[in-house]
């Protein structure tokens, strides 16, 4: 995880992360805290998502690539700027204000 080309720290670090057709949230935070509205447009290239915030109504824009077991995200925050632009490539530059985020799917236990 890279937040504005520097690393965030343990505080931002969720163990699992879940994404389902209409919520991505991470179990280990207070549902109500963490539950969001996930938009995805796999048309366009690259694939983009938008995330609404229902608490905080933060708004989220990004871009997504599957390869593999792996799934990047790379996103800008209405609260760093109502005005950035979405991501078109994948990196999080020093005062880019762009988060990355490079996650893996967990193997099922047999």
């Amino acid at each position: 995880m890279v937040y504005d080309g520097d690393d965030p720290g343990p505080d931002h670090l969720h163990e699992h992360l879940f994404v389902t057709e209409e919520a991505f949230f991470a179990p280990e935070a207070e549902l109500d805290e963490a539950r969001q509205k996930l938009q995805l447009d796999p048309s366009k290239e690259p694939k983009t998502f938008d995330l609404n915030n229902q608490r905080d109504h933060e708004k989220l824009r990004g871009i997504y690539q599957f390869k593999g077991d792996t799934v990047t995200l790379c996103y800008v925050s209405s609260q760093a700027g109502k005005d950035l632009p979405r991501p078109r490539d994948f990196d999080s530059q020093p005062g880019s204000k762009r988060w990355l985020i490079l996650a893996r799917k967990q193997q099922e236990k047999e």
